[in-house]
């Protein structure tokens, strides 16, 4: 299914197989996925939105399981505003990121909880600009934890404002660190 334009879609009880997947190209306004399923899907990204999308997405319900994705849902636009509730992502849907969230200008803020990841890499995050940002994970449950959820790259040449990511509800190992960050920026910059 390609996306183009200002539109407002809701995609409700969908099976995605094989070559099946969302693709959104200079794709503004709302996208709602509920109650559908991703499953032996072999296309690099289930839900692939490029540069120019901007939009609100919001994805429930769903099932991904199966296939050789390399990212279930990859961002590469700017989100105005997302929400991540209740999904299902098995140990075998992708070899990525469960999401891959590039930026741009812009506020965002993102609401992941209540997921069921058998999968432990939940969040990648690639920030390049000067971006108030805001992630909300709560209440997802992972199966197996043994590498960070949540990766954040940071680029250096620009500068950050309040960036925020906030975990609550999720039981881990003593001395894991849910949360790793790379970047080039050099340490009396940071």
């Amino acid at each position: 299914i390609k996306l183009t334009g200002e539109s407002y879609v809701v995609l409700d009880g969908i099976t995605f197989t094989k070559n099946g997947s969302i693709s959104l190209v200079d794709f503004k306004g709302n996208l709602t996925i509920i109650n559908c399923k991703f499953v032996g899907v072999t296309v690099a990204n289930a839900i692939l939105a490029d540069e120019k999308s901007k939009f609100k997405l919001d994805v429930s319900r769903c099932y991904f399981s199966g296939g050789s994705v390399t990212n279930a849902i990859s961002v590469k636009g700017e989100l105005i505003s997302s929400t991540i509730v209740g999904n299902k992502f098995t140990s075998s849907f992708c070899s990525g990121q469960i999401l891959d969230f590039s930026d741009s200008f812009g506020k965002t803020t993102v609401g992941i909880s209540r997921n069921i990841c058998e999968k432990p890499n939940l969040l990648s995050l690639s920030l390049k600009e000067n971006r108030e940002c805001q992630y909300i994970l709560s209440k997802n449950e992972f199966k197996t934890i043994d590498k960070p959820f949540v990766n954040v790259k940071l680029s250096s040449g620009t500068s950050f404002r309040n960036i925020s990511i906030s975990i609550d509800g999720t039981t881990m190992p003593a001395r894991y660190v849910p949360i790793t960050l790379t970047t080039d920026i050099p340490k009396d910059k940071r």
